[in-house]
């Protein structure tokens, strides 16, 4: 009883404008000439601190929300179009595709008798005259024989893989049943974890993402892989201005 006052003082600063609290000097002599307790006001109800819900909003919350996009490090190629893969010819791209055939045995490569091992994992049927394959060639092959748990099988048919590596120069292999052979467009992995198998929804995002519209909007900066040249005027008098020190120096 002998600081509720006070307390109930404390409270109405607490809750009350920071402009509204008083030096402690003043708000001790507030109660110097306190009466006994008997005779001060009855307690009041507790108060309860409930305070101003404030809604911010800044710029960020009127802008439009951008739908998400897929920026990759290398530019996205569908491995169902033979042309658009065609066209990357020496450039590392991002090859996406649902695999339709995966084609394991043993052949002669480079006119040798001797039967190695290679596997294709094709994106289109040979029956349309042009291919796109991931091609496991007998070196491939040897150098990863102890990771044949990740090596391609019949189990990937229908599946989607995503894939980072050159596009090979195309070739024509002879076929009886098209003249001009059967056009092959291809990439030759270093090593089995390059090949992801991925979802169908994640390559169908990743495919619809094209990468320099997305780097557009989100204005990426190109970055210059070209080293900056240096200015004759300044390579000058950064020479001149070496070699008067140097001369200082001597005549010390």
């Amino acid at each position: 009883p002998a600081v509720a006052a006070r307390v109930r003082a404390l409270a109405e600063i607490c809750m009350g404008p920071f402009q509204g609290i008083p030096r402690l000097a003043d708000f001790q002599e507030q109660f110097a000439a306190s009466t006994a307790p008997s005779q001060r006001a009855a307690p009041t109800p507790e108060r309860v601190f409930e305070p101003e819900q404030r809604v911010v909003r800044t710029t960020a919350d009127a802008a439009p929300i951008s739908p998400p996009v897929y920026v990759g490090s290398y530019e996205v190629v569908p491995a169902s179009s033979f042309v658009k893969v065609s066209q990357q010819v020496g450039k590392r791209v991002e090859l996406i595709g649902k695999v339709v055939d995966v084609r394991a045995g043993k052949a002669s490569f480079q006119g040798r008798p001797a039967l190695r091992p290679y596997i294709y994992v094709d994106f289109s049927e040979l029956s349309t005259g042009r291919v796109v394959r991931i091609k496991m060639l007998p070196e491939f092959l040897e150098a990863h024989a102890t990771k044949q748990a990740q090596l391609p099988n019949t189990r990937w048919l229908g599946k989607w893989v995503t894939i980072s590596e050159v596009i090979q120069p195309v070739q024509y292999i002879k076929h009886p049943a098209f003249a001009g052979g059967i056009g092959e467009a291809s990439v030759c992995p270093n090593h089995p974890g390059q090949l992801r198998l991925i979802s169908e929804d994640e390559a169908r995002f990743r495919l619809a993402s094209n990468n320099r519209a997305a780097r557009a909007r989100l204005k990426t900066r190109a970055v210059s892989t070209r080293a900056p040249s240096a200015s004759p005027v300044g390579t000058r008098g950064a020479a001149k201005k070496n070699m008067s020190i140097l001369e200082r120096l001597k005549n010390l």
